[in-house]
């Protein structure tokens, strides 16, 4: 099909005073603001927290599929 795609990387930090760390602070402060708002959501909010959740109490797996993928990994 006749698609293109074109990318451009800007360092934002580049344009603004103070450099990265400004830049960082400011956008921190912006999401940490916008994410106290009621009903407001980020993209990746609920990832990053099942992901913390997933490395503090663990995956949980059905009784079921476990019993699967123990046959699978004892089978020749």
């Amino acid at each position: 099909p006749k698609v293109g795609q074109f990318f451009i990387a800007i360092a934002p930090g580049s344009f603004t005073p103070g450099g990265d760390s400004a830049y960082t602070q400011r956008l921190d402060a912006l999401l940490n603001a916008l994410a106290n708002e009621p009903g407001v959501r980020l993209p990746g909010a609920r990832r990053h927290e099942a992901s913390l959740h997933a490395e503090t109490e663990g995956v949980e797996v059905p009784l079921e599929l476990l019993e699967q993928l123990e046959a699978f990994a004892t089978s020749e």
